[in-house]
């Protein structure tokens, strides 16, 4: 119990600290143990892929594995298709994408096209992070994440959100991943789990 007590007392501190919102304790929504998977594949200097590079420039520069983000270049392509740089960008790497830690904290177009490429099995993250911001979509895209009960996920079911929370997130993960082997004090399929001790 003491354990059960210390992991939700602890439960989406990351988030809070970097949107400064207690909302985010009770609209965050962990799923298939987004945690355990998440810090195996940052143990293993897995890729981080991210929609924007304001998630990039937040993430720690002290994980040693790579930070792909590839929007700027998708201007031209953008342009001739009609479609946004965001969803290019996540199509443009979806051969980076399985086993990686994908963080999507701005497009809700970019965690679109994730879902589509996880649902239809051209990708296979370690964990989606899908914390995009906004009126226009943002809901739903998090709404469409959490119907995926195969894949883990990081999500928050409102229109709250951004660059910040996503690289906080990440960052919560990898400090995890170094500091040692991880116990679920909870269990990783409660949705409603959080597990992120900062």
């Amino acid at each position: 119990m003491a354990k059960r007590a210390q992991a939700k007392k602890g439960r989406a501190e990351a988030a809070i600290d970097a949107d400064a919102d207690f909302s985010y304790a009770s609209a965050i929504r962990f799923n298939g143990g987004p945690v355990e998977q998440g810090i195996r594949a940052l143990k293993g200097n897995c890729d981080i892929i991210v929609d924007v590079n304001m998630v990039k420039s937040g993430i720690s520069s002290s994980y040693p594995g790579q930070v792909l983000c590839s929007l700027h270049e998708m201007t031209d392509l953008s342009v001739r298709s009609g479609l946004t740089k965001a969803s290019l960008a996540m199509e443009q790497l979806a051969g980076r994408m399985d086993g990686a830690v994908v963080a999507i904290g701005n497009a809700p177009t970019a965690l679109l096209k994730v879902v589509e490429m996880v649902a239809s099995g051209r990708a296979k993250p370690a964990v989606v992070i899908g914390v995009p911001v906004g009126l226009v979509g943002a809901w739903e895209a998090k709404y469409c994440l959490s119907e995926l009960k195969e894949q883990p996920h990081i999500t928050n079911l409102s229109r709250k959100g951004g660059s910040a929370v996503a690289a906080a997130l990440v960052n919560a993960l990898v400090r995890l991943a170094a500091a040692g082997p991880w116990e679920d004090p909870v269990g990783g399929d409660r949705t409603t789990h959080i597990g992120l001790k900062i």
